[in-house]
């Protein structure tokens, strides 16, 4: 009965750019007051939860205190691209930040230079977004040579990320990995390297296709992993281990992942229990070193009614 349609004025707030997060308790609701209420969290960056009676009520407001108290945390420097590879700051090991801009930009395209580099070293670079993306807005991530970089430009590694639902939020982060070593063409040597961030590209058509109106924080990770030395002595091998399924809920360890890279907990050998909510993403660390493989499981029970429905066949993930 609201004027004007608060699900309307949800989406305007942000696509104006504030930082809003609203989520919605729908209480015994169904039809049509259902489906406003899913809009309005939809277009607020939120997530809609169904109450059938207080009970769930309660249940419904405990999650979500638990899970706004530790809002998304981000990590890493300031650092402001360049529209133009010539004129690309350099970028070295670490975490930074910056900003892709929306549709009609030129903030949505960023070149940064990989010039401080040992060239033997192989590079894992990733761009993540913690924002949802409509329609076909994407994020990409790929390394060329500053000096052909242009309409059909040569690259030597990409990768692209986009949301099929912009009402699932969550963390997107296209990563790639280039090792000079492996260059196995002309352009992808590592004279003149740089790493462009695109917002909205189509590599299949090699144009714009979609790209939000709002600016996109994007926090960029780049691990420069040193190239073995020859004669080094490496680690003695091991057996692989036979991998063992908890039996029992006693044997797990109840843990809530991080909301961001900034806060997410380090997990060893064992086995957890943790809830999750639709459209929330959990990070986990775990410290792998050379001679390491991790193996886990992820086991879900079953989705059923509401969930069911609201999560569709996009998840959990």
């Amino acid at each position: 009965t609201c004027a004007p349609d608060p699900c309307t004025v949800a989406a305007k707030l942000t696509e104006s750019g504030i930082q809003l997060h609203i989520d919605v308790i729908g209480l015994n609701v169904s039809g049509k007051a259902r489906s406003q209420l899913q809009c309005i969290a939809g277009s607020g960056n939120g997530v809609y939860y169904d109450a059938q009676d207080a009970d769930d009520l309660v249940s419904a407001l405990d999650t979500l205190s638990t899970r706004a108290a530790r809002p998304y945390e981000s990590i890493g420097q300031r650092i402001t691209g360049s529209q133009s590879p010539t004129s690309a700051p350099k970028i070295t090991a670490g975490d930074w930040q910056d900003v892709l801009g929306g549709a009609g930009s030129n903030k949505r395209e960023l070149f940064y230079s990989l010039s401080d580099f040992d060239p033997k070293s192989t590079l894992h670079v990733s761009a993540t977004v913690n924002q949802p993306l409509g329609g076909n807005d994407k994020v990409n991530v790929d390394i060329v040579r500053a000096k052909d970089v242009g309409p059909k430009d040569a690259y030597c590694v990409r990768d692209s990320a986009l949301n099929l639902n912009a009402t699932q939020v969550g963390l997107l982060s296209p990563s790639v990995s280039y090792d000079a070593a492996t260059a196995t063409h002309e352009e992808c040597k590592p004279e003149g390297l740089v790493l462009r961030v695109r917002r909205g590209w189509d590599y299949v058509y090699d144009k714009y296709d979609g790209g939000g109106n709002n600016d996109l924080p994007v926090e960029i990770r780049i691990i420069e992993e040193p190239a073995i030395v020859k004669g080094q002595p490496l680690p003695n091998k091991t057996d692989d281990g036979i991998f063992q399924v908890p039996s029992t809920t006693a044997d797990r360890k109840k843990l809530v992942g991080g909301s961001s890279f900034a806060n997410a907990p380090t997990i060893t050998d064992g086995a957890y229990a943790l809830t999750t909510v639709p459209g929330e993403t959990q990070i986990f660390l775990v410290d792998v070193v050379w001679g390491q493989r991790r193996q886990s499981q992820l086991t879900i029970p079953k989705l059923t009614g509401g969930l069911k429905n609201q999560m569709g066949g996009r998840g959990p993930a």
